[in-house]
């Protein structure tokens, strides 16, 4: 059984629903850091995209400059 195979069998418990009924999800980076060993190709490719940033301050710049980009179009 592949890696891939093996994962896709593998009970993650990733959500579940407490008593009073909320959802609760796992932690991410500590299923990884639990099961790596595991799952290794997976886990390396899963703790690089939840790696990334989630915002990047040159994009915050970009749409704030986007009024004035738009501005310049319409004039053009």
């Amino acid at each position: 059984m592949s890696e891939m195979q093996r994962y896709l069998a593998f009970d993650h418990g990733a959500v579940s629903v407490s008593s009073d009924g909320e959802v609760e999800c796992i932690d991410a980076i500590k299923f990884w850091s639990e099961h790596g060993k595991d799952f290794p190709s997976i886990a390396k490719l899963a703790l690089r995209v939840l790696s990334v940033p989630c915002s990047s301050a040159a994009v915050e710049r970009l749409f704030s400059h986007g009024d004035s980009f738009s501005d310049h179009i319409d004039a053009g």
